[in-house]
Protein backbone atom coordinates (compact mmCIF):
# COMPACT_ATOMS: atom_id res chain seq x y z
CA UNK A 1 0.00 0.00 0.00
CA UNK A 2 1.24 2.67 -0.87
CA UNK A 3 0.25 6.36 1.94
CA UNK A 4 0.84 9.84 1.06
CA UNK A 5 1.24 12.33 3.91
CA UNK A 6 0.59 15.92 3.99
CA UNK A 7 2.33 17.77 6.49
CA UNK A 8 5.81 16.16 7.89
CA UNK A 9 6.29 18.20 10.58
CA UNK A 10 7.43 17.50 13.86
CA UNK A 11 4.64 14.47 14.42
CA UNK A 12 3.97 13.93 10.89
CA UNK A 13 7.57 12.85 10.35
CA UNK A 14 7.46 9.97 12.94
CA UNK A 15 4.48 8.49 11.70
CA UNK A 16 5.65 8.30 7.99
CA UNK A 17 8.79 7.43 9.55
CA UNK A 18 6.65 4.51 11.54
CA UNK A 19 4.36 3.87 8.41
CA UNK A 20 7.76 2.69 6.41
CA UNK A 21 8.92 0.86 9.10
CA UNK A 22 5.25 -1.40 9.10
CA UNK A 23 6.04 -2.25 5.22
CA UNK A 24 3.99 0.64 3.78
CA UNK A 25 5.47 2.68 1.03
CA UNK A 26 5.00 5.99 1.65
CA UNK A 27 5.19 9.95 -0.17
CA UNK A 28 5.21 12.51 2.35
CA UNK A 29 4.78 16.42 1.48
CA UNK A 30 5.67 19.90 3.27
CA UNK A 31 5.05 23.10 1.77
CA UNK A 32 8.73 24.12 3.33
CA UNK A 33 11.00 23.93 0.44
CA UNK A 34 14.19 23.96 2.46
CA UNK A 35 12.88 21.68 5.16
CA UNK A 36 12.20 19.18 2.58
CA UNK A 37 15.09 19.26 0.59
CA UNK A 38 17.26 18.51 3.96
CA UNK A 39 15.34 15.89 4.61
CA UNK A 40 15.88 14.41 0.81
CA UNK A 41 19.41 14.96 2.43
CA UNK A 42 18.98 12.98 5.63
CA UNK A 43 19.31 16.47 7.69
CA UNK A 44 16.79 16.39 10.69
CA UNK A 45 16.91 18.94 13.67
CA UNK A 46 14.96 16.92 16.17
CA UNK A 47 14.86 15.37 19.60
CA UNK A 48 12.06 13.21 18.99
CA UNK A 49 13.52 9.46 20.09
CA UNK A 50 14.02 7.01 16.64
CA UNK A 51 13.66 9.64 13.88
CA UNK A 52 17.22 10.94 13.09
CA UNK A 53 18.43 7.13 12.57
CA UNK A 54 15.42 5.73 10.65
CA UNK A 55 15.48 8.87 8.58
CA UNK A 56 19.35 7.47 7.13
CA UNK A 57 18.08 4.13 5.70
CA UNK A 58 14.81 5.64 4.95
CA UNK A 59 13.07 5.71 1.48
CA UNK A 60 10.43 8.32 1.82
CA UNK A 61 10.08 10.45 -1.03
CA UNK A 62 9.85 13.82 0.39
CA UNK A 63 7.94 16.50 -2.08
CA UNK A 64 6.59 19.97 -1.93
CA UNK A 65 3.65 19.18 -4.20
CA UNK A 66 0.53 18.04 -2.86
CA UNK A 67 -0.74 17.50 -6.59
CA UNK A 68 1.65 14.38 -6.23
CA UNK A 69 1.11 12.89 -3.75
CA UNK A 70 -2.82 12.72 -4.09
CA UNK A 71 -1.96 11.62 -7.68
CA UNK A 72 0.28 8.26 -6.72
CA UNK A 73 -1.84 7.43 -3.28
CA UNK A 74 -4.67 6.07 -2.72
CA UNK A 75 -4.88 7.11 1.33
CA UNK A 76 -3.77 10.38 2.23
CA UNK A 77 -2.94 10.93 4.91
CA UNK A 78 -3.53 15.16 6.93
CA UNK A 79 -1.12 15.90 9.76
CA UNK A 80 -1.26 19.42 9.48
CA UNK A 81 -1.09 22.74 12.19
CA UNK A 82 -4.53 23.35 13.67
CA UNK A 83 -2.83 26.24 16.22
CA UNK A 84 -5.34 27.65 18.91
CA UNK A 85 -7.43 30.42 17.85
CA UNK A 86 -7.77 33.51 21.07
CA UNK A 87 -10.88 32.41 20.33
CA UNK A 88 -10.52 29.08 22.26
CA UNK A 89 -11.51 27.20 18.50
CA UNK A 90 -8.63 25.62 16.41
CA UNK A 91 -7.54 27.61 13.23
CA UNK A 92 -8.44 25.26 9.95
CA UNK A 93 -6.68 26.70 7.63
CA UNK A 94 -3.94 24.26 6.62
CA UNK A 95 -6.44 21.72 6.51
CA UNK A 96 -9.12 23.85 4.35
CA UNK A 97 -5.59 24.67 2.17
CA UNK A 98 -5.12 20.83 1.86
CA UNK A 99 -9.17 20.65 0.60
CA UNK A 100 -8.39 23.23 -1.83
CA UNK A 101 -5.73 20.75 -3.40
CA UNK A 102 -8.07 18.34 -3.72
CA UNK A 103 -10.46 20.43 -5.13
CA UNK A 104 -7.50 21.54 -7.79
CA UNK A 105 -6.64 17.77 -8.43
CA UNK A 106 -7.66 16.86 -12.32
CA UNK A 107 -8.22 13.12 -11.70
CA UNK A 108 -10.60 10.74 -10.15
CA UNK A 109 -10.78 10.83 -6.83
CA UNK A 110 -13.61 8.00 -6.09
CA UNK A 111 -10.62 5.25 -5.43
CA UNK A 112 -8.93 7.67 -2.89
CA UNK A 113 -9.81 8.28 1.38
CA UNK A 114 -8.36 11.41 2.74
CA UNK A 115 -7.51 11.04 6.77
CA UNK A 116 -7.57 13.70 8.67
CA UNK A 117 -5.52 13.14 12.13
CA UNK A 118 -4.89 16.82 13.02
CA UNK A 119 -7.09 17.84 15.64
CA UNK A 120 -10.34 19.67 15.16
CA UNK A 121 -13.65 21.58 15.84
CA UNK A 122 -16.10 19.22 16.64
CA UNK A 123 -18.32 19.14 13.48
CA UNK A 124 -15.65 20.08 11.73
CA UNK A 125 -15.28 17.07 9.84
CA UNK A 126 -18.76 16.24 8.62
CA UNK A 127 -18.68 19.67 7.01
CA UNK A 128 -15.70 18.95 5.16
CA UNK A 129 -17.03 15.48 4.44
CA UNK A 130 -20.17 17.07 2.81
CA UNK A 131 -17.98 19.53 0.58
CA UNK A 132 -15.99 16.84 -0.58
CA UNK A 133 -19.04 15.15 -2.30
CA UNK A 134 -19.35 16.69 -5.31
CA UNK A 135 -15.51 16.36 -6.17
CA UNK A 136 -16.32 12.07 -4.52
CA UNK A 137 -13.88 12.18 -1.73
CA UNK A 138 -14.49 10.50 0.79
CA UNK A 139 -13.30 11.88 4.22
CA UNK A 140 -12.32 9.95 7.99
CA UNK A 141 -11.33 11.85 11.03
CA UNK A 142 -8.63 9.50 12.77
CA UNK A 143 -6.76 11.36 15.60
CA UNK A 144 -3.80 10.30 16.92
CA UNK A 145 -2.88 10.08 20.46
CA UNK A 146 1.10 11.04 20.86
CA UNK A 147 3.03 13.05 23.27
CA UNK A 148 5.85 15.09 22.22
CA UNK A 149 9.28 13.51 22.52
CA UNK A 150 7.67 10.03 22.37
CA UNK A 151 5.62 10.52 18.98
CA UNK A 152 7.10 7.41 17.02
CA UNK A 153 6.93 4.80 20.36
CA UNK A 154 3.39 6.13 20.95
CA UNK A 155 2.07 6.02 17.44
CA UNK A 156 3.49 2.60 17.10
CA UNK A 157 2.65 1.29 20.38
CA UNK A 158 -1.01 2.59 19.95
CA UNK A 159 -3.33 -0.71 19.78
CA UNK A 160 -6.79 1.28 18.73
CA UNK A 161 -7.95 3.06 16.23
CA UNK A 162 -11.19 5.61 16.04
CA UNK A 163 -12.14 5.83 12.57
CA UNK A 164 -14.60 9.00 12.43
CA UNK A 165 -17.42 8.75 9.28
CA UNK A 166 -20.48 8.05 8.60
CA UNK A 167 -19.44 6.51 5.20
CA UNK A 168 -19.03 2.92 4.38
CA UNK A 169 -16.34 3.37 1.78
CA UNK A 170 -14.58 5.99 3.87
CA UNK A 171 -14.09 3.48 6.61
CA UNK A 172 -13.45 0.19 4.01
CA UNK A 173 -10.65 2.35 2.76
CA UNK A 174 -8.94 3.67 6.03
CA UNK A 175 -9.54 0.48 8.16
CA UNK A 176 -7.89 -0.99 5.22
CA UNK A 177 -4.60 1.39 6.23
CA UNK A 178 -4.53 0.55 9.49
CA UNK A 179 -4.65 -3.33 8.62
CA UNK A 180 -1.91 -3.06 6.54
CA UNK A 181 0.31 -2.14 9.60
CA UNK A 182 -0.10 -5.64 10.85
CA UNK A 183 -0.86 -5.10 14.63
CA UNK A 184 -2.64 -8.67 15.76
CA UNK A 185 -4.23 -6.95 18.75
CA UNK A 186 -5.65 -3.72 17.49
CA UNK A 187 -9.01 -2.79 17.69
CA UNK A 188 -10.71 -0.63 15.22
CA UNK A 189 -13.72 1.18 16.18
CA UNK A 190 -16.02 3.15 14.00
CA UNK A 191 -18.05 6.28 15.55
CA UNK A 192 -19.79 9.47 13.57
CA UNK A 193 -17.19 12.56 12.82
CA UNK A 194 -18.40 14.62 15.66
CA UNK A 195 -18.71 12.44 18.34
CA UNK A 196 -14.81 11.15 17.12
CA UNK A 197 -14.13 15.01 17.60
CA UNK A 198 -15.21 15.08 21.12
CA UNK A 199 -13.86 11.66 22.24
CA UNK A 200 -10.48 13.32 21.61
CA UNK A 201 -10.75 15.97 23.55
CA UNK A 202 -12.16 14.06 26.34
CA UNK A 203 -8.96 11.88 26.31
CA UNK A 204 -7.21 14.83 27.04
CA UNK A 205 -9.45 17.32 29.19
CA UNK A 206 -10.33 14.06 31.46
CA UNK A 207 -6.02 13.79 32.11
CA UNK A 208 -6.11 17.59 32.97
CA UNK A 209 -8.68 17.12 35.49
CA UNK A 210 -6.81 14.05 37.13
CA UNK A 211 -3.88 16.23 37.33
CA UNK A 212 -5.23 19.08 39.32
CA UNK A 213 -7.50 16.75 41.32
CA UNK A 214 -3.94 15.30 42.41
CA UNK A 215 -2.26 18.08 42.74
CA UNK A 216 -5.43 19.70 44.73
CA UNK A 217 -5.29 17.02 47.25
CA UNK A 218 -1.44 17.96 47.66
CA UNK A 219 -2.14 21.24 48.63
CA UNK A 220 -4.56 20.10 51.17
CA UNK A 221 -1.98 17.84 52.61
CA UNK A 222 0.48 20.17 53.19
CA UNK A 223 -2.52 22.79 54.56
CA UNK A 224 -3.98 19.90 57.22
CA UNK A 225 0.10 19.51 58.28
CA UNK A 226 0.10 15.98 56.51
CA UNK A 227 2.70 16.41 54.34
CA UNK A 228 4.98 14.29 56.21
CA UNK A 229 2.82 11.53 54.81
CA UNK A 230 2.52 12.78 51.21
CA UNK A 231 4.57 9.67 50.14
CA UNK A 232 2.32 6.74 51.18
CA UNK A 233 -0.58 8.67 50.40
CA UNK A 234 -0.06 9.02 47.17
CA UNK A 235 1.30 5.53 46.97
CA UNK A 236 -2.47 4.36 48.50
CA UNK A 237 -3.91 6.82 45.71
CA UNK A 238 -2.67 4.77 43.05
CA UNK A 239 -3.25 1.76 43.91
CA UNK A 240 -6.43 2.26 43.86
CA UNK A 241 -8.63 0.39 40.95
CA UNK A 242 -10.81 3.29 40.63
CA UNK A 243 -8.42 5.94 40.29
CA UNK A 244 -5.89 4.12 38.84
CA UNK A 245 -1.64 5.32 38.47
CA UNK A 246 -1.34 7.47 35.71
CA UNK A 247 -1.21 10.77 36.50
CA UNK A 248 -1.97 10.15 40.47
CA UNK A 249 1.49 11.62 41.84
CA UNK A 250 1.82 15.10 43.37
CA UNK A 251 3.52 17.38 41.40
CA UNK A 252 4.17 20.38 38.77
CA UNK A 253 0.33 21.22 36.84
CA UNK A 254 -0.45 20.25 33.07
CA UNK A 255 1.30 22.46 30.19
CA UNK A 256 2.73 21.53 26.37
CA UNK A 257 1.02 21.97 23.06
CA UNK A 258 -2.02 20.42 23.74
CA UNK A 259 -3.68 19.65 26.96
CA UNK A 260 -4.28 23.51 27.80
CA UNK A 261 -5.57 24.23 24.49
CA UNK A 262 -8.01 21.19 24.30
CA UNK A 263 -9.43 22.54 27.80
CA UNK A 264 -10.24 26.13 26.43
CA UNK A 265 -11.65 24.21 23.21
CA UNK A 266 -14.00 21.82 24.30
CA UNK A 267 -15.60 24.65 26.65
CA UNK A 268 -15.76 27.16 23.41
CA UNK A 269 -17.79 24.04 21.63
CA UNK A 270 -20.10 23.47 25.08
CA UNK A 271 -20.73 27.08 25.02
CA UNK A 272 -22.08 26.69 21.40
CA UNK A 273 -24.29 23.98 22.09
CA UNK A 274 -25.94 25.89 25.37
CA UNK A 275 -23.58 23.52 27.83
CA UNK A 276 -22.23 25.14 30.84
CA UNK A 277 -19.39 23.26 30.62
CA UNK A 278 -17.29 25.40 33.17
CA UNK A 279 -15.33 22.17 34.46
CA UNK A 280 -12.83 23.29 31.61
CA UNK A 281 -12.44 26.77 33.33
CA UNK A 282 -12.13 25.82 36.46
CA UNK A 283 -9.48 23.02 35.85
CA UNK A 284 -7.51 25.52 33.96
CA UNK A 285 -7.30 27.92 36.99
CA UNK A 286 -6.60 25.36 39.27
CA UNK A 287 -3.50 24.56 37.09
CA UNK A 288 -2.68 28.25 36.96
CA UNK A 289 -2.63 28.79 40.57
CA UNK A 290 -1.00 25.85 41.55
CA UNK A 291 2.53 26.76 40.46
CA UNK A 292 2.18 29.74 43.00
CA UNK A 293 1.97 27.01 45.46
CA UNK A 294 5.00 24.92 44.49
CA UNK A 295 6.74 28.18 44.72
CA UNK A 296 5.39 28.95 48.34
CA UNK A 297 6.14 24.71 49.26
CA UNK A 298 9.65 25.06 47.67
CA UNK A 299 10.58 28.23 49.36
CA UNK A 300 9.97 27.18 52.85
CA UNK A 301 11.57 24.10 52.07
CA UNK A 302 14.77 25.86 51.02
CA UNK A 303 15.35 27.66 54.21
CA UNK A 304 19.09 28.41 53.55
CA UNK A 305 18.05 29.56 50.29
CA UNK A 306 20.17 27.23 48.75
CA UNK A 307 20.36 27.04 44.61
CA UNK A 308 17.77 25.38 42.78
CA UNK A 309 18.61 22.83 40.30
CA UNK A 310 16.25 21.85 37.87
CA UNK A 311 17.03 19.06 35.09
CA UNK A 312 14.74 20.27 32.94
CA UNK A 313 12.39 23.03 32.69
CA UNK A 314 10.50 21.96 29.64
CA UNK A 315 6.80 21.16 30.36
CA UNK A 316 7.81 17.47 30.56
CA UNK A 317 11.49 15.81 30.69
CA UNK A 318 12.60 14.46 27.09
CA UNK A 319 11.13 17.16 25.02
CA UNK A 320 12.81 20.73 23.84
CA UNK A 321 8.97 22.20 23.23
CA UNK A 322 9.20 26.28 23.73
CA UNK A 323 5.37 25.76 25.36
CA UNK A 324 3.47 26.50 28.63
CA UNK A 325 6.00 24.82 31.23
CA UNK A 326 5.52 25.47 35.33
CA UNK A 327 9.16 24.07 35.26
CA UNK A 328 10.04 27.22 33.38
CA UNK A 329 7.35 29.12 35.75
CA UNK A 330 8.38 28.02 38.76
CA UNK A 331 12.65 28.43 37.91
CA UNK A 332 11.43 32.70 36.87
CA UNK A 333 9.52 33.17 40.25
CA UNK A 334 13.14 31.84 41.97
CA UNK A 335 15.48 33.91 40.26
CA UNK A 336 12.61 36.65 40.42
CA UNK A 337 13.16 36.05 44.34
CA UNK A 338 16.79 36.98 43.60
CA UNK A 339 17.61 32.87 44.49
CA UNK A 340 20.43 31.38 41.68
CA UNK A 341 18.80 28.73 39.13
CA UNK A 342 20.86 25.81 37.75
CA UNK A 343 19.66 24.17 35.10
CA UNK A 344 21.08 20.79 33.12
CA UNK A 345 22.42 21.91 30.04
CA UNK A 346 20.60 18.65 28.58
CA UNK A 347 19.80 18.08 24.48
CA UNK A 348 16.48 19.30 25.43
CA UNK A 349 17.15 22.68 26.87
CA UNK A 350 15.41 24.91 24.71
CA UNK A 351 18.30 27.46 23.33
CA UNK A 352 15.75 30.64 22.90
CA UNK A 353 14.19 30.36 26.48
CA UNK A 354 17.53 29.66 28.26
CA UNK A 355 18.40 32.84 25.80
CA UNK A 356 15.78 34.76 27.48
CA UNK A 357 16.29 33.99 30.65
CA UNK A 358 19.59 34.67 30.56
CA UNK A 359 19.61 38.30 29.05
CA UNK A 360 16.92 38.73 32.14
CA UNK A 361 18.64 37.59 34.92
CA UNK A 362 22.31 37.29 34.07
CA UNK A 363 24.51 35.32 36.21
CA UNK A 364 21.49 34.31 38.59
CA UNK A 365 20.66 31.80 35.95
CA UNK A 366 23.49 28.92 35.18
CA UNK A 367 23.69 25.97 32.84
CA UNK A 368 25.38 23.52 35.14
CA UNK A 369 25.55 20.12 34.97
CA UNK A 370 24.22 17.95 38.61
CA UNK A 371 27.72 16.23 38.29
CA UNK A 372 29.54 19.85 38.18
CA UNK A 373 27.90 21.07 41.04
CA UNK A 374 29.07 17.71 43.11
CA UNK A 375 32.31 18.28 42.05
CA UNK A 376 32.90 22.03 42.69
CA UNK A 377 30.79 21.33 46.06
CA UNK A 378 28.11 23.76 45.25
CA UNK A 379 25.41 23.09 47.77
CA UNK A 380 21.62 23.28 46.05
CA UNK A 381 17.94 22.24 46.59
CA UNK A 382 16.91 19.75 43.81
CA UNK A 383 13.27 20.34 42.26
CA UNK A 384 13.36 17.44 39.52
Amino acid sequence: MKVGLIGVGRCGLPIALNFEQRGLQVIASSYKQEYIEDLQNKIINTTEPYVKELLQDSKIDFTTDNQRVIEECDVIYILVATPSLPSGDYDMQAIDNVMDDFKKYKGSLKDKVCVIASTTNPGYCETVSKSMKDIGLDIAYCPIFIAQGSVYKDFDSSHHVMIGTDNENAFTKTKALFLALSKPDQRIFNMGFTASEILKMTYNCFYTIKVSFVNQIGQLLYRSGSWKDKETFYELVRIDDVIGARASKFGFGYGGPCLPRDNKSLVKFAKKLGVDYNIGDVVDDLNNKHVTFLHELYSKQNQPKLPYYFSYISYKPGTDLDEPAQQHDLAKLFLEDGIKVYVSPSQFLNQNVAKKLKDQFGDLFQIKSETDLKQENIDYFQIN
